[in-house]
């Protein structure tokens, strides 16, 4: 077996290349290679062809198996159907305009709908905590929330703050107490 001495040139490159990924995988475009080799077309087209046929390398990119069946190529996307889409919600009554405003920006820019459904989840959420939906939204735009939840805005208790026993509580007086009383008793 005889390999062309561009082939025994670009051989090494090549070897090279493909030791750089786990799987011995790379790109072998025209482009891409006549660009990481410093070599011309010529030489690429030249030195390539016969490392191929004589197994050297092996072309992953061709078909692997013929084809069984025809493909049915997608006509609607997954789980959004034509009719399904729910539509855009008008501003809420008792929301500044402003804070609507910069609401709607902030939506879309994440590209969320605004749609009847959030905005009911929204106000429900805005009732457990307490809030109006105006603070609600106004929160959802500071924080750069894409929604809101009452759990996020509860006030949570401190818990150094909280009563704690070290004696269990019982209806007889405290020993210590009445020696207190008593000793005080004999001191007057």
């Amino acid at each position: 077996m005889r390999l062309p001495i561009a082939s025994k040139a670009i051989a090494p490159m090549l070897w090279l290349l493909a030791s750089e990924s786990k799987d011995g995988v790379f790109d072998g475009s025209l482009d891409e290679l006549v660009f990481r080799l410093h070599i011309t077309k010529k030489e690429y087209q030249d030195g390539l062809k016969p490392l191929i046929d004589n197994d050297f390398f092996i072309l992953v990119s061709g078909v692997l198996a013929e084809r069984k069946q025809d493909a049915i190529p997608e006509t609607e996307g997954e789980g959004e159907r034509e009719g399904e889409t729910e539509k855009e919600t008008d501003m809420p009554e008792g929301v500044s305009i402003e804070v609507w405003d910069s609401f709607v920006k902030q939506r879309k820019a994440r590209k969320a709908q605004i749609t009847e459904r959030v905005m009911k989840s929204i106000r429900e959420q805005a009732k457990i905590a307490g809030w109006t939906l105006d603070n609600a939204l106004n929160e959802i735009v500071v924080r750069n929330w894409q929604t809101f939840k009452s759990d996020w805005v509860a006030v949570k208790p401190n818990p150094a703050d909280r009563v704690r026993l070290t004696v269990a509580p019982s209806n007889e007086p405290d020993p210590a107490l009445e020696k207190i009383k008593a000793d005080a008793k004999k001191a007057a």
